[in-house]
């Protein structure tokens, strides 16, 4: 008689916190086989041998790619650092490419990209990216918690704390720094230009796709002006609101 192992329970929370993907479920062992081609295909990250005449089920190497990303030594698929993508199991928005979570399923953003920042989401009913509430923990970077306005409560205290690049600002949970302010990485900065450590000011008219521009001087820092057929990462950076697969479309029809 086939014996099932017991299956390896990864806890929801560390699936949200470190964005693992429990796939170690009805594994079949003991079954009779002569070689590993006749045991039954095991579940991701594990693969079977036959030993002794028995299917014998065995963690893949760490790294071995699987379905939305790669074997951790749990032997579990982990995504990627940058979330996990369309289809796969979430609990939070924090855990999806997308920054939209559905349904325990990373889905894509109907706000056309993600919303930036670790205190926004989208909104379904209002189509748009907004504030998370008050108080709410998305993850260690803002353990004070969010202030409703879009931003965690330690960036508001006049203190250069040691995840923003400088005083309230910078850094994966405060806003984007003014022009002026010091910048570890173009992120920092408001116009994501981020020169000898210090953020430089954007310019719309300089004929180049540059700083948060989505396309030549439209979109990001100069607003709404991407012209159909112009690249975006949001429906924000186009004149039509309307974006579809990275690319402005015309006036959504309705």
């Amino acid at each position: 008689m086939a014996r099932h192992l017991a299956a390896v329970v990864v806890p929801l929370a560390l699936v949200a916190s470190c964005h693992l993907i429990a796939e170690v479920d009805g594994l079949v062992a003991n079954e009779p086989c002569e070689t590993a081609a006749t045991c039954q295909n095991p579940d991701i990250c594990h693969h079977f041998t036959c030993e002794s005449g028995l299917c014998t089920p065995n963690p893949d190497p760490v790294g071995t790619v699987c379905i939305f990303g790669y074997c951790n030594a749990a032997s579990a698929c982990q995504c990627p650092i940058s979330g996990c993508p369309v289809g796969a199991p979430c609990t939070q928005h924090i855990d999806c490419a997308s920054e939209f979570c559905e349904a325990q399923q990373c889905k894509p953003s109907p706000c056309g990209g993600p919303c930036g920042g670790v205190c926004w989401e989208c909104s379904v009913a209002d189509d748009a990216c907004v504030p998370v509430p008050y108080g709410t923990v998305p993850n260690d970077s803002c353990p004070d918690g969010c202030d409703g306005e879009g931003n965690c409560q330690s960036c508001d205290n006049e203190v250069k704390d040691v995840d923003e690049s400088d005083v309230n600002c910078g850094g994966p949970s405060c806003p984007a720094c003014d022009d002026g302010a010091m910048c570890n990485v173009p992120a920092d900065c408001h116009s994501c230009l981020c020169e000898n450590g210090l953020c430089e000011p954007f310019d719309c008219k300089n004929g180049l796709r540059d700083g948060c521009e989505s396309d030549v001087d439209c979109g990001g820092p100069c607003g709404s002006t991407c012209a159909p057929g112009e690249y975006c990462h949001s429906k924000q950076d186009c004149a039509s609101h309307f974006c579809s697969e990275g690319v402005c479309q015309e006036e959504e029809a309705r």
